[in-house]
């Protein structure tokens, strides 16, 4: 039996017990012992469901009024209850700890949740990553850049969410896995073709990281690694897990060989899965160079089958002929996600996709719709693109533009166009 856990609304109607019990006994006795004494006794030697509340207690402390023998306790206690054998007395007793906001008191605890992101149970590891991004140490960083190695992709992903928000040196190892524990594989090639050794090896990783790393890897004109990836993810294709032979399909559609689509196409027909079926007649159009059959599936009522195609659509060699689709339906869609990877994919065109971008907000009426072409303007690949004739029609866009929001983003574009002095 592991150790026992309890939810928050347990949690209080035993904190809530425990100080009545106490107070009772006080009334009853007339003893001067008081909540926080017991819990510091209890915290120490009592089962599993009184450290727990007995920790919760010590940790909401600050809000009881206690003599100052006592209160000198309280953090001590909680320091030595971070080594307790029950993990969610170590947590409460890190969180009380952390709010006490001295750095003395702080850093052991997020040691023990550092340790805690390795631990065997899912909840306990997300707990302790959770609870790490709530800290603005260097050591709460350094946690949450070793997270990114963790083994659980939940766990990748939290730590990367966190550090997005932080100022933080990475290696070209980590920022690697940050992308990849990001969803953001497509920004890899911007590092060059030194991590190409990295991402064959990250091939060896869990099929989520796999998937990232072969998506990484077509991006970059490398035979052998494209070679190694192809093998690895094509074996996916059998999984019996529906996400993974999604992520094998969209993969070999990245990596562009050929030989993959009489495996796509059978995935295509026979798998059971309606999304599997989807991502890998998206892969077989993207290999094949099938624009007319990528478009036809944009138009799909299904966002979902929307954003296979789009997604897809970023992988094409030659991606003249959906441009003008991809800004339509950026256009038209009322969908965030959808959104979202058309931005992204309408960025990966570059010059094909800004002279169209800017006619576009030119003639687009509704505000909301000018600032998200304007945001797939902002590729960096668009915006290098650019001539003296583009720059003077994105000035004049921002001269006309009558939205605040929209004008800032379009300001934007025109200072990393011509940086102010």
């Amino acid at each position: 039996m592991g150790p026992l856990r309890l939810s928050t609304n347990a949690l209080q109607r035993l904190v809530s017990l425990i100080i009545a019990a106490t107070f009772a006994g006080i009334i009853v006795t007339g003893c001067q012992q008081d909540p926080i004494a017991q819990a510091i006794k209890d915290v120490q030697s009592g089962t599993d469901e009184q450290r727990i509340a007995a920790a919760t207690v010590l940790a909401q402390s600050r809000s009881v009024a206690v003599s100052s023998k006592v209160q000198d306790q309280i953090e001590p206690t909680l320091k030595t209850v971070l080594g307790d054998a029950n993990p969610q007395v170590r947590r409460i007793a890190a969180k009380g700890l952390i709010d006490s906001q001295n750095p003395n008191l702080i850093a052991p605890a997020v040691e023990t949740l550092a340790k805690d992101v390795a631990h065997e149970t899912e909840s306990v590891r997300l707990d302790a990553v959770n609870l790490l991004s709530t800290v603005a140490t260097d050591g709460s960083t350094q946690a949450l850049v070793a997270a990114l190695s963790s083994s659980d992709p939940k766990v990748r992903g939290s730590a990367a969410k966190s550090l997005a928000g932080r100022t933080v040196s990475l290696t070209p190892e980590e920022k690697t896995r940050f992308y990849l524990a990001s969803g953001a594989p497509h920004q890899i090639a911007e590092l060059g073709d030194s991590v190409i050794p990295i991402l064959v090896n990250l091939l060896d990783g869990d099929a989520l990281l796999r998937t990232g790393a072969a998506l990484a890897i077509g991006s970059f004109n490398n035979a052998a690694a494209t070679a190694v990836a192809v093998q690895r993810v094509t074996n996916d294709l059998e999984n019996s897990d529906a996400a993974v032979r999604v992520g094998a399909a969209n993969a070999l559609g990245a990596l562009g060989d050929a030989n993959a689509v009489p495996a796509l196409q059978n995935l295509a027909e026979n798998d059971p899965d309606a999304m599997v079926k989807a991502s890998a007649r998206v892969a077989a159009y993207v290999l094949r160079g099938d624009s007319v059959s990528l478009v036809q599936t944009l138009e799909d009522p299904n966002p979902q089958a929307q954003i296979t195609a789009i997604r897809g659509a970023r992988d094409l060699k030659d991606k003249s002929a959906v441009v003008a689709p991809l800004i339509k339906l950026l256009q038209i869609t009322e969908n965030n996600a959808t959104v979202a990877e058309l931005v992204i994919t309408i960025g990966t065109c570059g010059a094909k996709a800004k002279a169209p971008l800017l006619s576009a907000i030119g003639s687009e009426p509704e505000w909301g719709i000018r600032l998200r072409l304007a945001r797939a303007l902002e590729h960096p690949s668009i915006l290098a693109s650019m001539n003296d004739n583009d720059e003077v029609t994105l000035y004049r866009l921002n001269t006309d533009e009558v939205n605040d929001t929209v004008k800032k983003q379009l300001t934007r574009l025109l200072n990393v166009l011509d940086p102010p002095s």
